[in-house]
């Protein structure tokens, strides 16, 4: 193709009142012209047809159409609400087969194509809809996207397309134990090695201790008193005309006990019995609807190519 050959490269419209003439169009310039629109048109596949006007805009479409399958089932993910020209929103529409043949097309041959009463668990594909004139579209609204894993061990099993409900990591919880009542447990101690125990009486206040013999009250006369009349058993053990001896003057005082040493022991200590009970246990509530990452609100739109078409026909 060329410019008009003018010393600027553009058209003068002349003024013939003073004499100027406007631009000489040369054959050279008009048969670059005619060959370049009419190669468009025969190479779009027309035949040249003078009755037609339309031609050159059918090869323009015919060019589109070209290049467009190769997009046919793109996916791409953009900030706006309506889709482009051409371009669908992943909204789980159903369509009409005959109104998107490209899009129909690649849906069969995408390896994601399921049967319409199990798309519910399989929104990322696309689904036979009616099984006759539609099909259905994938739903990505309101869902993050995983990369197939195709026989990894991560996310492994899964079919392309396949929806997945949200679920956390394996975790603990804080658990808080509710009253029970009053019960009792039983305990047992540890081994303590052999040791001793040792311990102190209770004060018994103002006393005297009496020594269980005695001799006739004639001929005993201990030095702190004595006990009882005469009639008690004496030192000899076949009388019974004795009395016998305090062995401690009256006082305020302690005894003292010591316990002999044991051998390597334990002891076991058994609370006061209770009935027989539970223990419940609550598990504090966290989160909200659904696990989720921070994230953020985009479109996802599908290349359906041509509409031949309106759904509504």
């Amino acid at each position: 193709m060329q410019r008009i050959n003018t010393p600027d490269g553009r058209f003068a419209p002349g003024d013939p009142s003073a004499g100027v003439k406007g631009t000489v169009l040369t054959s050279e310039w008009a048969n670059s012209i005619q060959e370049e629109l009419a190669r468009t048109v025969e190479r779009s596949g027309q035949k040249l047809n003078a009755q037609s006007n339309e031609q050159l805009y059918m090869a323009i479409v015919a060019i589109a159409r070209s290049l467009v399958p190769e997009r046919v089932g793109e996916i791409v993910f953009e900030l706006r609400q309506k889709p482009r020209p051409g371009w669908l929103l992943l909204n789980g529409g159903e369509l009409k087969r005959a109104c998107y043949p490209q899009l129909w097309d690649y849906a069969q041959q995408c390896g994601a194509l399921v049967e319409e009463q199990l798309w519910k668990n399989a929104k990322g594909s696309f689904s036979m809809g009616d099984g006759a004139s539609t099909f259905r579209l994938p739903d990505l609204r309101g869902e993050f996207i995983r990369c197939w894993a195709d026989g990894s061990n991560v996310d492994k099993g899964r079919s392309l397309g396949s929806w997945q409900d949200s679920e956390n990591k394996e975790h603990a919880h804080k658990a808080v134990a509710s009253s029970s009542g009053e019960h009792s447990h039983e305990l047992t101690l540890f081994p303590g090695g052999s040791h001793d125990h040792s311990g102190k009486a209770m004060a018994a206040g103002v006393h005297k201790h009496v020594s269980p013999w005695g001799e006739n009250p004639g001929q005993y006369h201990p030095p702190w008193g004595t006990w009882g009349a005469p009639d008690q058993l004496g030192s000899h053990g076949n009388d019974h005309d004795n009395v016998w001896g305090y062995t401690s003057p009256d006082g305020d005082h302690e005894h003292h006990l010591q316990i002999e040493a044991t051998n390597a022991h334990r002891h076991d200590i058994r609370l006061s019995s209770a009935l027989d009970h539970e223990h419940s246990v609550t598990i504090e509530r966290d989160g909200t609807i659904e696990a989720r990452p921070t994230n953020i609100s985009i479109g996802a739109f599908i290349c359906a190519g041509e509409c031949v078409k309106e759904q509504s026909e």
